[in-house]
């Protein structure tokens, strides 16, 4: 099994929400080709009835992993460099 830490990948979609949400306003709908101007920043996310945030990074969501210990099942860790 492989364990990824600290952020988990929870989805990624080829729809660019920080593209069409923040940096072209008005654009039309649709899957565009990513340009990665956002390749360095990332948007927080809470939904108002959880405690749990989750990071936007381009087109993928990540949640951080709160586990303590490492289960003995674990024979690989990732390591994904986002911001804490």
């Amino acid at each position: 099994f492989t364990m990824h830490t600290p952020y988990v990948c929870v989805t990624s979609t080829r729809f660019c929400p920080p593209a069409e949400r923040y940096t072209m306003p008005g654009r039309a709908p649709g899957i565009y080709e990513c340009d990665r101007h956002c390749a360095d920043n990332y948007f927080k996310l809470k939904l108002a009835d959880s405690d749990i945030e989750y990071l936007l990074r381009g087109n993928t969501v990540f949640v951080k992993n709160e586990l303590a210990t490492i289960p003995p099942e674990i024979d690989r860790i990732v390591f994904h460099k986002l911001p804490s």
